[in-house]
């Protein structure tokens, strides 16, 4: 029997959060690809805990939206507001007030964040404004994936094939919005819904191809732009990378829904939980890095900026431990007091919410 005993859920979504990084400061432009997956494994989560949680409380769509705003909001308002205050020393914040309300309100609840050009400092919040708008939609989502009949499965179809279709022609018809994403939400709520269990070895399988694939595309010269950062003819066909993150998050999906079923203890939740904060957090080194590194001769600057990314991963280890974390237990306490019967067991190991 094949074994992956270091895929387990936590650190398999810090590795994506790593992915992200990477994406930020090298030439690799695989950060969308990374998104993706977690888009996945929300549509999968998310169906879990709405079926098998929030669905015994009083109220469960306002419990469920309320619960997942506070898990995401409190980090969010900290690292925006270091950000914004970053900009603001080195006099980059702009700009100038007054901002419109769109501009304020997305900086503080972060719903319309994807649609804000220049007021968008903590860039990868993008993704969260799309989870948000994933969680106004999803009870309605479950019910297509409920035994669905033929009107459902061609409602579902056209939810799946809607993201894909977006994402190769260009988003700009649905910027800022959560529609060229559904499929990715959609086929981890299926799985959860449909109870597809993919195999350890359908999971090294999907690893394999997708790794293989990305080094392919990075190896050709006339496909190695769609991925690869840099200058000359190859830079042509960036216009691929889009479509080709997302065919490596498809592929990458057995692999992602085969770790929710594994075993995640203590350590391996606070992993999963410091995906989200070094998620967020990793963009003031981002900013810190290109205003004083990218000068500096490549092993210096390497060294430099491996010093300030170990710098960046203790102070998120800080923010969970002291700041995240005992939030997030008030929003665990608040959601089990509003709750009018036990949960309903769980099919697979409980995340970190």
């Amino acid at each position: 029997m094949t074994r992956m005993p270091v895929l387990t859920p936590g650190f398999f979504r810090l590795s994506l959060a790593c992915i992200v990084v990477m994406h930020h400061l090298s030439r690799f432009e695989l950060g969308k690809m990374a998104v993706f997956v977690f888009f996945v494994l929300s549509g999968y989560w998310i169906s879990h805990m709405y079926e098998t949680k929030y669905v015994g409380a009083r109220r469960p769509y306002a419990v469920f939206l309320v619960s997942r705003f506070w898990r995401l909001a409190p980090v969010f308002l900290l690292v925006n507001a270091l950000v914004i205050a970053t900009n603001f020393i080195y006099g980059t914040l702009t700009p100038a007030w007054p901002w419109s309300f769109h501009q304020v309100a997305s900086n503080l609840t972060m719903a319309g964040y994807a649609s804000l050009t220049d007021t968008m400092f903590l860039v990868p919040a993008w993704s969260l404004d799309v989870e948000l708008q994933f969680y106004l939609i999803a009870p309605f989502l479950l019910i297509l994936c409920a035994r669905p009949d033929a009107v459902r499965r061609a409602l579902l179809f056209a939810v799946c094939a809607a993201g894909p279709a977006l994402l190769i022609v260009g988003p700009q018809i649905a910027d800022g919005t959560v529609l060229p994403y559904l499929g990715f939400f959609a086929l981890g709520a299926m799985a959860a819904r449909g109870e597809w269990r993919p195999t350890a070895g359908q999971a090294a399988a999907s690893i394999v191809i997708a790794t293989g694939l990305a080094l392919v595309i990075c190896a050709i010269p006339e496909t190695r732009g769609a991925l690869l950062v840099g200058t000359g003819s190859d830079a042509n066909v960036f216009w691929l990378n889009v479509p080709a993150n997302a065919l490596l998050a498809l592929l990458l999906a057995p692999a992602a829904l085969w770790t929710v079923r594994q075993r995640s203890g203590s350590t391996d939740r606070m992993l999963g939980d410091l995906s989200y904060v070094v998620y967020l957090l990793h963009w003031e080194a981002v900013f810190l890095v290109t205003r004083y590194l990218v000068g500096l001769p490549f092993l210096e600057r390497a060294i430099s900026t491996a010093a300030v990314v170990a710098a960046t991963s203790v102070f998120a280890w800080l923010i969970w431990r002291f700041f995240d974390r005992p939030i997030d237990r008030m929003r665990s306490a608040w959601v089990q007091r509003r709750m009018l019967f036990a949960s309903s067991p769980a099919r697979s190991p409980v995340p970190a919410e």
